[in-house]
Parts: C-alpha cells; sequence; structure tokens
C-alpha cells in the first residue's frame, strides 16, 4: 500500500501550519490589509483584537527582499517575531521594515 511511502517531513510541516493555524486566530478569522505585491510576491496583514500576523509568500525561484515603509505598521515596526519560515522582519537604516524571503517559501511573524 501507498502508506508506507508517505513524506514524514511533509507530514510534520503540515501538522505544524495546522498547529499554528489553531493558535493565532488572525489566520483563521482576521481581515486582510495587502501591504504589497507583485508578480511573484505578496505580503499581507492579517488582523485580529487577539494580535495580528503578517503574512508573505514568496512565488519566485530566487530570494527576494520586500521594504515596506514604517508607517505601515504604526507602533509595531521593530515588533515582529518569526512564527513560520525562514527569517523575521527587520528594520532596516532607513527606517524601512524589510523582510527577506527564500525562494519558493512562505512566511509568517506575529
Amino acid at each position: 500500500m501507498p502508506w508506507n511511502a508517505l513524506d514524514s517531513k511533509l507530514i510534520e510541516r503540515v501538522a505544524g501550519v495546522l498547529k499554528l493555524r489553531s493558535q493565532l486566530p488572525a489566520l483563521t478569522h482576521g481581515g486582510r490589509l495587502p501591504l504589497y505585491s507583485d508578480d511573484h510576491v505578496l505580503v499581507m496583514r492579517k488582523t485580529h483584537p487577539a494580535g495580528d500576523v503578517l503574512v508573505a509568500v514568496n512565488l519566485s525561484g530566487s530570494e527576494r527582499t520586500v521594504k515596506l515603509p514604517a508607517a505601515t505598521f504604526g507602533d509595531r515596526i521593530g515588533a515582529w517575531h518569526r512564527v513560520l519560515g525562514g527569517e523575521a522582519p527587520r528594520v532596516d537604516e532607513g527606517g524601512t521594515l524589510a523582510w527577506t524571503l527564500p525562494p519558493l517559501s512562505t512566511g509568517w511573524a506575529k
């Protein structure tokens, strides 16, 4: 039977994503605020009274760094921490929020 050949890494990743979704109401019940998009990258802020989550998707085959103006985040500019994916967004020298996304990846930050 094919059950003996299941991809255990994929199963662990999906289980982790489902667990995070249950812990972060913004992902399932939050409002959506698009922050950036181009042909390969989408960044949005999922808003919820229990806490907001930044979601980024990079469909490009190369690493991409997205820079967002500080005004987009109000008092939360430097307070974002990685939840899923590569690195957390960071504040660069110019005061903008920069988020480097690996190729073909998804990132969440809260």
